[in-house]
This record gives structure tokens, C-alpha cells and sequence, in this order.
């Protein structure tokens, strides 16, 4: 959460967004003030892909038994 506390590289609007939504996981997984949670994904906005990737079938990955 340490960018989300400066608010580095984020505008008010966004930093709004993103304390709601913080809120709202805290809560989903009653997670208390001495945890902390390693998160690395990215968020962008991006123009649609130019090639379609391949996706094997469902049932070639997944088993249920």
C-alpha cells in the first residue's frame, strides 16, 4: 500500500477508488493491522491486442475427480 499512501503516480480521483476497494479486500479476508500482504500485479489501459493468443481447452487443463 505504500504508493497508494503517498498517492505516488496516482491522481484524487484514483487514490479514491483505490482506498474504497482497499477497504472492501480488508474486510472480504479480516485481514488485521499487524498483516501484510504481498501483492505484484499491474493495471493498465491498453489499445486491443493485435494478435489473438492460443488458449488450450478447459478439459486438457482442469480435472475434476
Amino acid at each position: 500500500m505504500g504508493r497508494l499512501e503517498n498517492g505516488s503516480g496516482f491522481d484524487a480521483t484514483e487514490v479514491g477508488t483505490l482506498t474504497a476497494l482497499r477497504a472492501r479486500y480488508l474486510k472480504l479476508f479480516k485481514l488485521g493491522n499487524n498483516v501484510a500482504e504481498l501483492l505484484l500485479f499491474r493495471i493498465a489501459k491498453a489499445g486491443p491486442p493485435s494478435v489473438r493468443s492460443l488458449r488450450r481447452p478447459l478439459d486438457d487443463m482442469l480435472s475434476f475427480e
